[in-house]
């Protein structure tokens, strides 16, 4: 059987409640964070907007919400603490594991002063409010 055929039978023997999960595009991103998201891309460029609308709602979750308060949370120790990324390198989402739109944690990594530390981190978001409710880390 060719692999569009598998595909279709998987889908049909999964039914209707299985299909609507195989979905891809179905986002798990609340309308409030939804809204925010589209504020922040109302001044991009259109590379940047068809970049970002490739992205997982994880990553999302990480550059939109995680990584600015993140970096607010880690200024108060680490005063030069200038950029945070979440979930660096070539893999980067396989470091991070989200839960709904309200949890992620993961590993990431902060500049202070031109030194880069990794850490470890979670992030609580009240997904009604598209606010991040708390940023903790441990450095490692």
């Amino acid at each position: 059987m060719r692999k569009t055929g598998l595909a279709i039978a998987v889908l049909l023997a999964l039914g209707p409640a299985g299909a609507s999960s195989a979905r891809a595009d179905a986002s798990v991103l609340s309308p409030p964070q939804q809204a925010l998201i589209a504020k922040a891309l109302s001044s991009a460029g259109t590379a940047e907007k068809k970049a970002i609308s490739a992205w997982s709602d994880t990553k999302k979750l990480a550059e939109f919400f995680c990584a600015p308060a993140g970096l607010e949370a880690l200024k108060k120790k680490f005063l030069a603490a200038d950029r945070l990324v979440l979930g660096p390198g070539p893999v980067a989402e396989a470091l991070l594991v989200r839960v709904g739109n309200s949890r992620l944690s993961g590993a990431g990594t902060v500049r202070t002063g031109g030194d880069w530390r990794n850490l470890r981190f979670e992030c609580t978001l009240d997904p009604e409010k598209a606010t991040v409710t708390s940023f903790t880390y441990t450095m490692q």
